[in-house]
């Protein structure tokens, strides 16, 4: 189960470079947003778009953000990839709400809720993804390697990938984003303790953007589990020809039989 995070870090080790330059990009997109503030609403596409050079990586070691039709072991995958994750995004939400709504009330009525509510919300959208990942999950790395891939189709392959996909999200992102979520309310506690504040802090101030650099690192650890856990499984019903272009046939052969 624990071989989604040794494969993970070991490409983490062998491209530090690359995730490195990934997030001073994202970080550079998100200084340039910030003053019409959509610094964070704004940069979702490129995220997503990260999400996507990170399944590519994984799949085909293409390690660059734009890719020719020359150096594409794949033809692009990118509209579909959007696509799939913008319905991915929009059901995971959708479902958030809806069980919010039936445990709190109707939230949309403004009825207030306890405290706690944002965290179950939290919680909830990140069981909602998990669950719709599971179902859907090889729609994503189908969609990136540009092979067939919808809601009928990966329900289709669920039988033999629900369950290698569940596991691996939960031993995957799962345990590195509650152990992460456990470090920045232990450092949120320790700040406040000394009497540090980083609201009061300027975007471009150097603690500030050292702070967000940090967190899109954090964040692309996760979405580069993630990417292991839906590639592993989706590698056992993937068509041949995108096998062969995996590099993952015991006998090329195969492609030609």
């Amino acid at each position: 189960m624990f071989t989604i995070h040794k494969t993970a870090f070991a490409f983490v080790r062998q491209n530090p470079v690359f995730l490195a330059t990934l997030a001073l990009v994202i970080l550079g997109a998100q200084l340039i947003l910030a003053p019409f503030g959509i610094g964070a609403s704004g940069v979702l596409v490129l995220w997503v778009y990260a999400f996507y050079v990170l399944f590519r990586a994984i799949m085909f070691d293409e390690l660059a953000f734009w890719a020719t039709a020359r150096t594409q072991t794949r033809p692009s995958g990118l509209a579909g990839f959007l696509i799939a994750a913008l319905l991915l995004l929009i059901g995971s939400i959708t479902f958030g709400v809806f069980v919010f709504s039936m445990i709190f009330g109707s939230i949309l009525d403004g009825y207030p809720g306890p405290q706690s509510a944002p965290g179950v919300a939290a919680l909830l959208l990140f069981l909602g993804s998990f669950g719709l990942l599971s179902l859907f999950g090889t729609g994503l790395p189908a969609a990136a390697a540009a092979d067939r891939w919808g809601p009928s189709i990966s329900l289709q392959r669920a039988p033999g990938t629900l369950w290698h996909i569940f596991t691996g999200l939960v031993a995957g992102p799962g345990i590195f984003g509650a152990v992460a979520m456990g470090l920045v309310l232990a450092a949120e506690s320790g700040a406040r303790i000394i009497g540090f504040s980083t609201s009061a802090l300027d975007i471009f101030h150097p603690v500030q953007l050292l702070i967000a650099f940090v967190i899109n690192l954090g964040t692309l650890l996760y979405l580069l589990l993630t990417t292991v856990a839906l590639t592993r499984p989706y590698q056992r019903v993937a068509p041949i020809e995108v096998k062969a272009a995996m590099g993952i046939l015991e006998d090329k052969a195969e492609v030609f039989a």
